[in-house]
């Protein structure tokens, strides 16, 4: 009937409904699953300054040697549902690494503390297989599926402020796409699903608390 899965060689396990997340790009995570009736837990992994990917330097116009990092995992109802991270300016942001992101949205404190409003979002969503410490914070075995979305937001300025990359697990999540005619050009809004009904559940270990 769907509301078990069973796992070789890990065991049957419970299904709990997916979580749907808007997609917000120019929004915080957090205040995305609040507006859902969802508190999530937000644990800082990593917060520090050290050499970013290449891909991630070549995003800045001045090709910076140095980054912020933040990683952070999310977590509902004492489960896992996506690791973000984040690069950022230290020189733009100083500060950065003393502030306490398990507290107060990214987003809010560039605001608050830096003027700084996001006004526009590149992102790209796919399929990707977890690596061995993604997997592990994620708690899945090394190569499950997980959506990814990875972008460049830019400032009120369009200017280019932060490269982002999320994984969320993706027996947790579902998103939607709908789009408009307006004036000639084609418009897409990311968010819930048109008919508001639940998605196909997700699993949670047999034999645990369920999840809230």
């Amino acid at each position: 009937q769907g509301y078990l899965l069973r796992v070789r060689g890990k065991g049957t396990f419970v299904r709990d409904d997916k979580v749907v997340e808007k997609i917000s790009l120019l929004g915080s995570f957090t205040e995305s699953l609040r507006s859902q009736g969802l508190e999530p837990e937000i644990t800082v992994i990593r917060a520090e300054v050290g050499a970013p990917p290449g891909d991630v330097r070549a995003v800045f116009d001045y090709k910076p040697r140095k980054l912020f990092r933040l990683d952070r995992l999310a977590s509902v109802a004492g489960g896992p549902v996506a690791l973000l991270t984040a690069w950022l300016s230290p020189a733009r942001f100083p500060g950065l690494p003393a502030e306490d992101f398990s507290q107060v949205p990214l987003y809010a404190t560039l605001e608050q503390k830096y003027g700084v409003q996001m006004g526009r979002a590149v992102s790209t969503i796919e399929v990707v297989q977890t690596k061995d410490e993604e997997a592990g914070l994620l708690q899945q075995p090394p190569g499950a599926a997980a959506l990814q979305v990875l972008g460049t937001t830019f400032d009120q300025d369009d200017r280019a402020t932060e490269v982002s990359l999320v994984l969320y697990r993706a027996d947790r999540f579902k998103f939607s796409l709908e789009s408009h005619r307006i004036g000639g050009e084609l418009k897409h809004v990311i968010g819930h699903p048109p008919d508001g009904r639940p998605s196909p559940p997700a699993p949670a270990a047999a034999g645990r608390s369920r999840r809230k």
